[in-house]
């Protein structure tokens, strides 16, 4: 709320909320809220014209972060306080900061606090004429500029390889899956058809050579149970997406599918006996 009454240019209203931070932040003792906090009220006393508050608060929050480890907070913080320093003329402190940035950037081998602490120097020295020194931050600020500028080409192209890559190898992994889905399909068309070539022989067979009613009975269980296995085996994915696996409902539903089969079976079974009759 404070960020977006800062951003609607109302200070007062984020004045309100940066207090509150600040009471929320009495029980939770974060350095992190604590810094916000701070850093809220800088730009509160920049955007109602009060520099000397300003200062002293961004003086605060400097050397907060600067007991911190997390690098962006010491980025975001020295050059919004360079920018202040420079903004009301306050050149040689402008300078301090602006040398610590680029110190702490060899440290922390960052090359965004190099290219900041350069482009401070550079504008820094302009105004004072000092041609030499301007031209050398200058200098640096290009090279490095370039050097970034290159680093995030190579990691945009490293990037892309690496999403080639992976589109190749889920590419691999459809194209598989659709193999053994061909597969699956292929397997149940022929099950589907030895089912059907085996019903068809049984009842020719049961009229002419198979007189033995023991035998019938015992080929119609076994075609019983052949239908139904492949039925389950059909089915299966269905009834687990719909059951969610549970074991249950999965049996329930076997049972199901059984209760339909079995009277089929009785009476394919009767009509076999009554034609061999």
């Amino acid at each position: 709320m404070a960020n977006c009454f800062l951003l609607l240019h109302q200070p007062d209203s984020a004045l309100h909320y940066v207090q509150a931070l600040n009471e929320t932040n009495l029980r939770l003792k974060s350095r992190t809220y604590d810094a916000i906090a701070l850093r809220s009220l800088v730009t509160v006393h920049e955007q109602l014209g009060d520099t000397v508050l300003a200062e002293i608060y961004y003086r605060k929050v400097i050397a907060l972060v600067d007991s911190m480890s997390f690098f962006k907070n010491k980025l975001y913080t020295k050059i919004n306080y360079a920018n202040f320093l420079l903004d009301n003329n306050k050149i040689l402190q402008a300078q301090v900061q602006a040398r610590q940035l680029f110190q702490l950037g060899r440290q922390l081998k960052n090359d965004d606090m190099k290219l900041a602490c350069a482009i401070f120097l550079r504008r820094i020295f302009e105004p004072l004429r000092l041609i030499d020194s301007a031209y050398y931050y200058a200098r640096m600020e290009s090279t490095i500029g370039d050097s970034i500028y290159s680093q995030n080409n190579t990691d945009k192209i490293q990037a892309l390889a690496f999403k080639e890559k992976i589109r190749l190898l889920e590419e691999e992994d459809r194209l598989a899956d659709e193999a053994e889905q061909r597969s699956q399909h292929i397997q149940y068309v022929l099950l589907a058809f030895g089912i059907i070539v085996f019903i068809l022989l049984f009842l020719l067979l049961s009229r002419s050579l198979i007189t033995n009613t023991k035998l019938i009975e015992f080929l119609g269980v076994v075609a019983l149970l052949i239908v139904f296995e492949f039925l389950n085996l059909l089915l299966h994915p269905f009834l687990e997406k719909v059951t969610h696996h549970s074991p249950v409902l999965m049996l329930l539903s076997l049972v199901c599918i059984a209760a339909l089969l079995v009277p089929m079976h009785h009476r394919m079974e009767k009509i076999v006996m009554k034609k061999l009759i």
